[in-house]
């Protein structure tokens, strides 16, 4: 048996196990002031007790908390996130808020070989008063219930995980500075206004999450934490980006999203080592020229701001995958644009684009493509060099006709084209084998290409608010189909074969003008929904054929 005093602490060791036991003398439940060996704690089940009373209450399993004492005190992790949250809603606002389950055990302080504990829903401030007892945890989770933290977190010295988010906090202890090994701190969604002054001198965090609080500038201190590699600001209030923020060189993920910045400054260009950049929902114009030098950027989300156009720097950056930059002032998209060739995602919607650069179809490696919501008139030519788009939304634009140069989308899944002036759809359509989705509803069609009878992969087909007079004979053989939307437009019968459609689920044929239905559709067996509201009569017949 190996012993030590440690401060006010007896520390335990059995050659045996790998147990060690710290009993606290300023504890809830007091040991005797000299040394226990481990089989005198095993028979004192007192504590044990009090936590399995716990567990049967909350109706925590075995697997969780086990009602053996041997394994319950060999425990090494307790994770209790799959307890369900109970939300509740206040009556005075109607805001949601966490219901607090109870409070959780002082003696699960004593379950000193736990390495990680997550805990949600449980007050746990009285818990806390006796966790640095706790000094095996590397992870600890704690949501849903603190006000402030003890001084004896400071004691958790091989912390590396911490999590804390969905709380009241707005203060972190002076201990805190003592978790050198702590990698990781999740703070969001808590109360903080300005860094916590503690933070700036932890040079260990690789990790650090202040999302939704009430931060309204960076602290200048940023600059110290220089292994930092993922930052997480979203849904504060900062206005302003100070240099030190820049100087963090490991930094590879950095989010803004939802704050009040109407500027990045050209010390952008310093991340040099920056793969993730957020700055959706902020009020910004311009992106800086500097943007050119984060070689290792992979994705840009610049959505929600007030950009209006795209600096040469951008088309730079030859390892972007994803650029998305909706709800902006574009009225343009600069034909440099093929240069990022191995972009896979262009999401453009709900800008003010006219129209689409032939440059494009050099974006081979395409595979997302959002368009929707612009004024765009045609589609380029140059589009059938997209092989590999796999979704297509050119909804709510300008379009007359989707033209010959669709059927070089070969890998197309989704296509939504609803919401134009389509009168014409061009016969290559016939050549999205893979077409899983298609919506040409809100449309001016009357009719459909012959060759729509090709598209036998077509789950789900929109083809509402037309002016399609007769049931459309080219959807004879598309037996995939599970839903079909004829709904809005002038159809006075719908055709026996309908039957054929073997797999359809859901048949809307609202706002028509139907009297009766053929006997026929009896026969499709999965169907489980047909909407016949707005027709030309209230009950609509079965009519024989």
């Amino acid at each position: 048996m190996a012993e030590q005093q440690n401060n006010n602490h007896a520390v335990v060791q059995s050659n045996s196990s790998n147990a060690l036991i710290i009993a606290n003398s300023g504890s809830l439940i007091a040991f005797t002031d000299s040394l226990l060996d481990l089989s005198s704690l095993i028979d004192n089940e007192e504590w044990m007790e009090t936590i399995w009373r716990w567990a049967d209450e909350f109706a925590i399993p075995e697997a969780s908390i086990p009602r053996d004492a041997q394994r319950l005190l060999n425990l090494t992790e307790l994770d209790l996130t799959e307890l369900e949250l109970i939300v509740e809603k206040d009556t005075e606002d109607d805001s949601e808020y966490i219901r607090v389950h109870g409070s959780l055990p002082v003696e699960l302080s004593y379950l000193v070989n736990l390495e990680k504990l997550v805990v949600k829903g449980f007050n746990a401030e009285e818990f806390l008063e006796s966790v640095e007892a706790l000094v095996n945890l590397k992870e600890l989770t704690l949501n849903y219930s603190l006000d402030c933290l003890p001084e004896g977190i400071g004691e958790l010295t091989n912390l590396v995980s911490l999590d804390l988010s969905n709380n009241n906090l707005d203060n972190l202890p002076q201990s805190f500075s003592q978790l050198t090994n702590l990698s990781v701190l999740e703070l969001d969604d808590n109360n903080f206004e300005e860094l916590p002054q503690v933070l700036l001198n932890m040079i260990s965090l690789e990790h650090l999450n202040l999302c939704e609080n009430k931060l309204n500038g960076i602290h200048e201190g940023i600059s110290n934490l220089s292994n930092l590699e993922a930052l997480h600001l979203a849904k504060n209030q900062i206005t302003n980006l100070p240099n030190a923020l820049f100087e963090l060189e490991n930094l590879s993920s950095l989010n803004l999203t939802s704050n009040n910045i109407k500027e990045l400054p050209e010390e952008l260009g310093r991340l040099v080592r920056l793969k993730v950049f957020s700055v959706v929902d902020n009020n910004i114009e311009v992106l800086p020229e500097s943007i050119g030098s984060l070689q290792k950027l992979t994705i840009l989300l610049a959505d929600l701001n007030k950009i209006v156009d795209l600096p040469s720097g951008l088309f730079e950056l030859q390892k972007l995958k994803v650029l998305s930059l909706g709800f902006n002032k574009l009225e343009s998209i600069p034909s440099g644009i093929e240069k990022l060739v191995n972009l896979e995602t262009l999401v453009v919607p709900y800008n003010w684009l006219v129209y689409l650069p032939d440059s494009i179809g050099y974006l081979t490696n395409l595979r997302k493509l959002d368009l929707e919501h612009t004024s765009i008139d045609r589609l380029p030519k140059s589009i059938r060099m997209l092989s590999k788009l796999e979704r297509l939304s050119i909804k709510s634009n300008l379009l007359k006709k989707l033209p010959a140069s669709i059927g070089g989308l070969s890998s197309l899944i989704y296509l939504d084209a609803s919401d134009n002036e389509i009168k014409d759809i061009s016969e290559n359509i016939g050549r999205l084998t893979k077409l899983k989705e298609l919506n040409i509803g809100r449309n001016k069609l009357d009719d459909l290409p012959f060759t729509f009878y090709s598209l036998d992969c077509l789950e789900k087909l929109s083809l509402n608010d037309n002016k399609i007079r007769y049931f459309p004979m080219e959807l004879l053989g598309l037996t995939s189909l599970k839903y079909l939307d004829l709904s809005g437009n002038k159809l006075n019968e719908v055709t026996y074969w309908i039957s054929d459609l073997i797999n359809l689920e859901e048949l809307d044929l609202r706002y028509n003008k139907l009297t009766s239905l053929p006997s026929t559709i009896k026969k499709l067996n999965k169907l489980k929904k047909i909407h016949l509201y707005g027709n030309k009569r209230s009950q609509i017949t079965i009519k024989r054929f």
